[in-house]
Parts: C-alpha cells; structure tokens; sequence
C-alpha cells in the first residue's frame, strides 16, 4: 500500500493531464482539471485498495489453511473491523468512479456523417428549353442515419460480461458446490471470519467474470457475433460516417463511406455491390486509399471546436425562431435543426475531405508510450491527428464494453460486502443483478436523450 498509494497519484495526475490537453485547456491547474483529478484519484486508489485487499486476504486465507508448522495466524477482531472499513471504503470509491465513468459516456457527442449524393431523375413530360424543368432532385433519404443511430444507442449497454449469468455460476461454485467450505478457518469446524469469507468470495467472484471475459474476447466474439465489427460494417452499407467526440478535442472515427458512392438502392444491386467487394473489383473501405482500416482515434484542431460549437449553437435559438414564426412548433422545430444538420454534416464531411486549411490533420500511428500511458504527446492545436487503430474496436470506448472493469469491480465490491453485512448469497446476487439492471437503464435513458441533442436526430425515430 504504501508504494502503491503514490503511483495511484501519479497516474491519476497523467490521466488529469491527458483529460486537459483532449479538453483543449490553456491551463492545467484550472478548477476543472483539478476536479478530475481528484475524481481519477478515487478510481486509482479503488483499484488499488481492491487489489491490495484481495491478495492479502487470499494469502492469508489460503496460506493459514495451508501452512504445516505454526506460522501465520488469524487476525484479531480489531484487525478484521480494519478490514472491513478497507472493504467499505473501496465501495463506495468504485461508486464514485462508476458514476464518473458514466457521467462521462453520456455526455459525449456524437454525429452521423451522410456521404449520400441527392439523385437527379429525368422527368418524362416532353421537353422543354428550361433543363431544369426536365429534372428533379430527389432528397436524400433520412432512414439510414435513423438506423444507423438506433444501432449507435443499442451498443450503449453492451458489456462484455453478462451480470446474469456470473452471479448463477458464482452461486452455483459457492452453494450448489459448496466453495464456501474453503473460509472456514479450521476442517471439521463451522468458523469462517470476515476475511476468510471476502477472500473466498471476492475470488471466485472476479475469477468467474475474467474467465468470461477473455471468452467473450476470444471465442464468442470471434466465432459467433461481434456487434463492433458488425456496426461497421453497417455504415459502410449504410455510407454514413460516425465522429464522436468524448472529449472536447478528442474522439473516435468510423469511416463508412461506401466504396460504391450510394447506398440508397434496392436489394439486388446492394448485393451486387457486396459482391464486387468481396471479389475486390472495387476500391477498399478505409480512410486511406489502398487500407482497409477504417476506425481511428483523433485529436483535433482547436478551430474544429470553434467552427463545431458555432453550427450547434443555433440550436439554442431553435425556441425562439419557432415562437417568432407562429407555425406548428413541432413542424418549425424539425425543420430549423434539419438546416442545421446538413450545415454540420457539410462541415464534417469537408474536414474529412481535408477542404478545410485551418481544420486539418493528418493520418499516422500511435507511438508505444502514447498507447501505453493513454496520452497523446504531438501538439494538435493547428493540425489534428487521426490515429490508426488497428484492433477496429477502440470505438468500444464509447459505450459500457470499453469500461467494462468499472462495472465489475463494482459488482464484485457490492456483491461481497452485501454478503458479509446479510449472510446470504442468494440476497447479495439479488442486490447486485436490481442494482446493474437499473445503473444500465438509467444509462441508457440518458445516453439516448444526450445521442438526439449532439446527432440533431428526431428522437420519435430512436427506438
């Protein structure tokens, strides 16, 4: 503890110092910054109270059990109070930093970039001297983006463990198996203390939810389905591009961008074009000519944010254009924030062509100690940086799945210490599955409502 203390300071101070350069801060030592520090040293010194009890407690346990010649004892009950204050402590900081890390997944912004061209159609009256009268221009259609956002919203509570079934194989290994046995201090005898009962649990708890873990990673996602890969391959059929910004200056890419040029067309030629990919008689996905890869990690000019936070202010003034109007609000309001939104996704659609001088950036890889430390060390306040990322689900970020070990330390923390204040198992398991379900849905609702404000999406068309 002691030597981990400090090293949880110093990471918290470079994840603060990461947080305000992808803020776009001109100071480090704002009221801010030093807010998130604080709030990043809470999840630190989680982690590292978690850690720090679980294999102490462990050894102990196990050593005690284990041990031929007296050399290791019990604590005392003094002791073991400590303990529980320790185990208290680390609770009530992972809820601290779960709802940091939630806070943070929600209030993110998110865009969905139309490549679609509007089609022109010959009309078929005789013709006339004016051409233009002869032609029509076919608006272009609003379903994809829809899809494409109902999708975005459902991958918001995607985790990579399943609360429900850990907590039956949990409950199954300690009761239907009888693991429990293990705390009890003495065989032949009934005693289990406090520390013998936390680490029995605590370790089946979160050995049950990495073995899940590296399952779903390795084999369900891989053999069965991976919804990340999948949602990009929907963009590029759908030829809409996805930036979202969890920072002010930083965020993720996905670029779907039809190798094909429209996605608007009927059945039998959207597989003809899936067919032309999959016998490489078209260009490649990828942001670069020739690369297949089409997710990235960017950081982005400080002129990105002017030019961004000026469209979307127009939308304050939606309220009172449409009470100077006098038409139907509903009508009014649809049609101010679809001006907007095409004016955003020109200006989206021109940065990622690079036919904005000022809003620039350029294409490279993250370099070791930029992947290792979760910074980015190149200054972007003149020209962005797109980083490649080579995994393609570094997006994942976004959404529950890439904060996966905020939500299962959690549980583990909550269903431990409901187990030792109740003594029952079966009451922990249900506290902790009512607590998820309703963390998830709450996350999820507020998601949603933060996705219509940033997307400029009807929310009547979000499911």
């Amino acid at each position: 503890m002691a030597i981990l203390g400090p090293l949880s300071v110093l990471w918290a101070a470079v994840k603060a110092y990461s947080w305000g350069r992808r803020s776009g801060k001109a100071s480090l030592l704002d009221t801010y910054t030093v807010i998130q520090f604080v709030l990043f040293e809470f999840s630190v010194l989680g982690d590292v109270f978690l850690v720090v009890l679980t294999a102490m407690s462990c050894w102990i346990t196990f050593a005690y059990k284990s041990q031929r010649y007296p050399f290791y004892s019990m604590l005392n009950e003094h002791q073991e109070w400590v303990i529980m204050a320790y185990i208290i402590a680390t609770l009530c900081l992972k809820f601290i930093a779960l709802i940091h890390t939630i806070i943070h997944m929600v209030l993110q912004e998110t865009f969905f970039i139309d490549w679609e061209r509007s089609q022109i159609i010959e009309l078929s009256h005789p013709a006339s001297r004016d051409v233009s009268k002869d032609r029509k221009e076919l608006p272009v259609v609003v379903w994809r983006t829809c899809l494409v956002a109902n999708e975005w919203a459902e991958l918001s509570c995607v985790r990579a463990t399943c609360v429900s079934l850990q907590l039956c194989v949990v409950l199954m290994l300690l009761e239907a198996f009888d693991f429990m046995r293990f705390s009890i201090v003495q065989p032949g005898f009934g005693d289990a203390t406090k520390l013998t009962r936390f680490a029995v649990v605590i370790f089946f708890y979160l050995v049950v939810g990495f073995l899940q873990w590296i399952l779903g990673v390795a084999f369900v996602e891989r053999v069965i389905t991976d919804p990340f890969r999948n949602f990009i391959d929907l963009c590029s059929i759908a030829n809409i591009s996805v930036i979202t910004l969890t920072h002010p200056l930083h965020g993720y890419y996905i670029h779907g961008r039809s190798v094909h040029g429209r996605a608007d067309t009927g059945m039998a030629e959207m597989n003809e074009f899936l067919q032309k990919e999959r016998d490489d008689l078209c260009g490649f996905r990828g942001l670069e000519n020739g690369s297949h890869l089409q997710t990235f990690s960017i950081n982005l000019p400080i002129a990105f944010r002017s030019r961004y936070d000026e469209i979307m202010a127009q939308i304050r003034n939606v309220s009172f254009q449409v009470r100077m109007s006098g038409s139907d609000h509903t009508t009014a309001k649809i049609a101010t924030t679809a001006r907007i939104h095409e004016q955003m996704n020109k200006f989206l659609r021109e940065v990622v062509e690079h036919s904005i001088t000022d809003v620039d950036y350029v294409i490279r890889d993250r370099s070791f100690v930029e992947a290792l430390l979760e910074i980015e060390l190149t200054d972007t306040s003149h020209t962005g940086d797109f980083l490649r990322d080579s995994s393609e689900v570094g997006f994942s970020n976004c959404f529950l799945y890439g904060r996966e070990w905020s939500h299962l330390s959690f549980e583990a923390m909550l269903f431990v210490v409901a187990y030792l204040f109740f003594d029952s198992l079966t009451l922990a398991a249900a506290i902790v599955f009512c607590v998820s379900r309703v963390i998830s849905e709450i996350t999820s609702i507020f998601f949603t409502n933060n996705l219509v404000r940033g997307s400029l999406v009807d929310h009547r068309f979000l499911i």
